[in-house]
């Protein structure tokens, strides 16, 4: 990805990324800390070369391996970042992805859904829950959940990711209720068809072309696309901005939820 210009937005603050060693995350990790965070990743796989990157901007960079479906793995890893940082001032809870096959939900095996969900939005939870208990204690921050822009255009084959990603939604309404008497802001910011090292080889010209096709815009998003947006609603500029859902999709559904 290109390298994102330095605004020192968010400067003296730590901000955790989780699957930030790439896509989207690693885009979002790398904006943050090229704002002036001290940015920690955590993934089941991380990738050193995220840890050179981040460490360029300046801030302290940490890669942590933590399964963010673990309770006692996403405190764990809470706690080493307060040994490392001493606080907490954003999250991005950016873990997710289809784990499944797609096909119609009624062929969905029991244990495949709820894996789904676990990865999508008990991650989430976990985290959200952990992580705020340091924004509580200092009475601030911001909490941005990654969403999909197919919860409100609804697509064939994909229920269990839908259902998981509507859930991210209502958590994220729900959180930003509980902790607003906190000073702390709750967004989703719901991408389009992102196009990542990890699915590009699997996108066929035709579907990137009808992706488009749906849009106002005339390209494929990348994740620099995303990673300017939640990086926008880390900072003081979005202080008033909470339980909203931001689309991120080229003008594909405008309006949707």
């Amino acid at each position: 990805m290109d390298q994102p210009a330095s605004d020192g937005a968010l400067r003296g603050r730590t901000v955790v990324v989780t699957g930030g060693t790439r896509g989207i995350g690693r885009a979002v990790a790398v904006t943050a800390a090229a704002a002036g965070a001290d940015v920690v990743t955590l993934s089941r796989s991380p990738d050193p070369t995220v840890l050179d990157e981040l460490a360029s901007y300046g801030g302290r960079a940490r890669t942590l391996i933590a399964d963010v479906t673990d309770a006692d793995a996403v405190e764990r890893a809470r706690d080493e970042v307060l040994a490392i940082t001493g606080r907490v001032d954003g999250l991005v809870n950016n873990a997710g992805g289809l784990v499944a096959l797609r096909r119609p939900f009624w062929e969905y095996d029991p244990d495949e859904f709820e894996q789904v969900l676990d990865l999508n939005l008990r991650s989430a939870y976990l985290c959200s829950s952990a992580f705020s208990a340091p924004m509580r204690a200092a009475r601030s921050g911001r909490i941005v959940n990654v969403g999909s822009d197919g919860v409100g255009a609804g697509l064939p084959d994909l229920a269990h990711y839908l259902a998981a990603k509507a859930g991210v939604v209502g958590l994220s309404r729900g959180m930003a209720a509980d902790l607003g008497p906190y000073g702390i802001t709750v967004n989703t910011v719901s991408p389009g068809l992102v196009v990542t090292e990890t699915n590009a080889p699997t996108l066929t010209d035709e579907h990137r072309r009808s992706v488009v096709a749906r849009q106002r815009l005339g390209r494929n998003l990348v994740p620099a696309d995303l990673a300017g947006a939640v990086v926008f609603l880390l900072t003081d500029a979005a202080a008033m901005i909470t339980g909203q859902v931001l689309q991120v999709n080229g003008g594909a559904t405008m309006g949707a939820t």
